[in-house]
């Protein structure tokens, strides 16, 4: 630790001289100066810790000199000394900047206590200051593509003024980076930043949040307390996920707005507030107004300013940048210290990165820990992100040329998908209930899970959820148009899917291990159907006929016993000869829940009418048995009287 530097400066020898002796025995390096000038010329190079300033000095006095200084250093700490010290005079010392007042005759412990007390205070400031760059570092908007660039033109635009800003753009863009550059560019800059996240503060508590509670004014408030509107008093209140604010509290910020005031919950007293207001949401908030979730005029009052931080994969150019920005952020919090290779770079530019920022930083992390070598290579990020490569048509940054395993989950239509499997990028789909787009699966075991079971069942039928009911025949059940129309419909969905198993059959070989680690499709070594063979081919099981069949068997089986309970001589039933009936009665209604499974599966409408016919009519057969004797309708016994 560098020693600690003093200079005094007072125009009697006598004092310099027992001032410098006092403190270098407390090991301090001092320089003394015999008048202002003197001391504003060295004061430069010598850079002291403290100054030690007398107020009555031939030529420049003490309070000049102390304005020369502070304009020299703005965080410079001065103790004033005098002998003719008037309260006048300590008080306009004081606001000039001094830290201290000291009377002569000096007392020696006073002033090693002075000494001690300003120098700690030094410490205190040197360390704020040490950390408010830390925090503007950490908060620093990275990049120089030009959709950030825009970005950046608009926010030294807007900061200087009090107008209310909006930010919208997807979950972690960066919008709190945003409104942070608006705060600090901002005159009040100096004043507080509060940011107060709506979405994860419950709606019966957010009112008491934004403007504070009286005591007892609901359960839980045991005094008085301050909310983030007056906290924020001459400074910026930052609104996150303002979409999520309930109602009520979206009238009473609209009357903060409008008027200035807020009233605590529980007070009817007015408090007046100047706060700049900055909210951000990820929500579309004309389609929140439109199902009556949002105020459309605390929308007006909002969107003053709109600004919009685009996604990462909309600014590809900038993520070298962050990689290197992350990679130092993260070094010096103890992550071991490694390069990206160019490959790697690359890699990480083309990824799409559906978190955005917050994604990548992650990554980031994960691979400065994980990575086996000193350097990250491509290979670790590949096991990182997969080996897909960006799609051209989104973003402006490179696309990999290598064939991907994810690639193909940014498809949105089928279209997009016939595309993908065009030059090398296949997945699995599933048409919505609409006909006309497909969404993604996020879960590949999932695929091929459905794959199985679709291939066995004849029909590619890929499920998304199985969100809302039925496709193909399901789809037209119960609709408007004719039968025509339905038929239609029905050979349209035939052809895609078609083509969907001939695109299936074109996966790589370690798609059928997906899951499970076990096959999960059949695997043949004999060329596939269509032409396309090879050892990943995959095939679909011819079921129809045989799936066909046994479900019309199960149907007539229940059918037949239906048939044969109704001749059966129930009247004086009793005994075996009951519970045979019985259990006929039973078989009679699982044939028919056992039908109706497979044949709504397998969409065959009239045998799965039928079964649902047959466990009705099982119920009726076994109830018509039972129902009397249970109420006492019957004479009949359940067991036979011994004769």
């Amino acid at each position: 630790m560098s020693p600690r530097r003093v200079m005094i400066v007072d125009d009697e020898k006598g004092i310099r001289e027992a001032l410098k002796q006092v403190l270098e025995y407390e090991e301090i390096e001092v320089q003394a100066s015999a008048s202002g000038h003197e001391a504003i010329r060295a004061y430069p190079d010598f850079k002291p810790h403290l100054v030690f300033l007398d107020v009555k000095m031939e030529g420049m006095d003490g309070l000049e000199t102390l304005k020369r200084i502070r304009e020299l250093d703005p965080q410079a700490q001065v103790v004033m000394i005098s002998g003719h010290g008037t309260i006048q005079t300590a008080v306009e010392a004081t606001q000039l900047g001094a830290y201290d007042f000291l009377e002569k005759p000096l007392d020696t412990d006073r002033i090693l206590l002075t000494l001690r007390n300003a120098l700690q205070h030094v410490v205190l400031v040197s360390e704020n200051v040490r950390l408010k760059k830390e925090v503007r570092a950490q908060y620093e908007i990275v990049g120089s593509s030009k959709a950030i660039r825009s970005v950046i033109e608009m926010i030294e635009k807007v900061a200087p003024t009090p107008a209310r800003v909006l930010i919208t753009g997807e979950n972690g863009t960066g919008k709190e980076l945003v409104a942070r550059a608006i705060h600090a560019l901002s005159p009040r800059a100096s004043g507080p930043f509060i940011e107060v996240n709506c979405a994860a503060i419950p709606s019966e508590l957010i009112e008491s949040e934004l403007f504070g509670h009286m005591k007892g004014s609901f359960t839980g408030a045991f005094a008085d307390r301050a909310g983030k509107f007056e906290l924020a008093d001459g400074g910026t209140l930052f609104l996150d996920e303002i979409g999520d604010m309930s109602l009520s509290a979206q009238a009473k910020v609209l009357r903060a707005l409008q008027e200035g005031v807020i009233s605590r919950v529980g007070s009817g007293k007015s408090l007046p507030v100047d706060v700049r207001v900055i909210a951000a949401t990820n929500k579309h908030l004309s389609a929140e107004i439109e199902e009556g979730r949002f105020r459309e005029d605390l929308l007006h009052r909002l969107n003053v300013i709109p600004i919009h931080v685009p996604p990462l994969r909309e600014r590809r150019a900038d993520i070298g940048q962050l990689i290197t920005h992350f990679t130092a952020e993260l070094t010096t919090e103890g992550l071991p210290a490694k390069e990206f290779e160019p490959a790697a770079v690359e890699r990480l530019t083309a990824h799409d990165w559906p978190g955005n920022i917050r994604e990548l930083k992650n990554a980031i992390e994960r691979l400065l820990i994980l990575a086996s070598g000193r350097t990250v290579s491509q290979a670790d990020v590949e096991r990182l992100v997969g080996k897909g490569g960006g799609d051209p048509g989104r973003g402006k940054g490179p696309a990999s040329s290598g064939g991907g395993d994810a690639s193909w989950l940014r498809a949105a239509t089928f279209e997009d998908f016939k595309r993908f499997q065009a030059s090398g990028r296949t997945g699995l789909f599933a048409r919505q209930a609409s006909g006309e787009r497909l969404e993604r699966v996020g879960d590949c075991a999932h695929i091929a899970d459905a794959a199985q079971q679709s291939l066995q069942e004849d029909r590619a039928l890929w499920p998304v959820a199985r969100w809302r009911g039925r496709v193909g025949r399901g789809r037209g059940r119960g609709g408007t148009g004719s039968v025509k129309e339905k038929d239609q419909k029905e050979r349209d969905w035939d052809r895609e899917m078609r083509e969907v198993d001939k695109l299936l059959a074109r996966l790589p070989e370690a798609e059928p291990t997906l899951g499970r680690g076990v096959p999960t499709v059949p695997v043949s070594p004999h060329p596939a159907v269509g032409g396309v063979g090879g050892a990943g081919a995959i095939h679909a099981q011819p079921a129809r006929g045989r799936a066909w069949v046994t479900t019309w068997m199960r149907v007539g089986l229940g059918v037949a016993l239906g048939v044969g309970m109704l001749l059966w001589p129930y009247t004086h039933a009793c005994g075996l000869k009951l519970i045979f009936y019985l259990i006929g009665a039973t078989v009679v209604s699982v044939a028919g829940v056992w039908s109706a499974l497979t044949s709504w599966r397998r969409r065959l409408g009239i045998a799965h009418t039928l079964s649902i016919i047959l466990m009705i009519w099982g119920l009726a057969l076994a109830g018509r048995q039972l129902l009397p004797r249970v109420y006492g309708k019957t004479p009949d016994p359940f067991f036979c009287p011994q004769r």
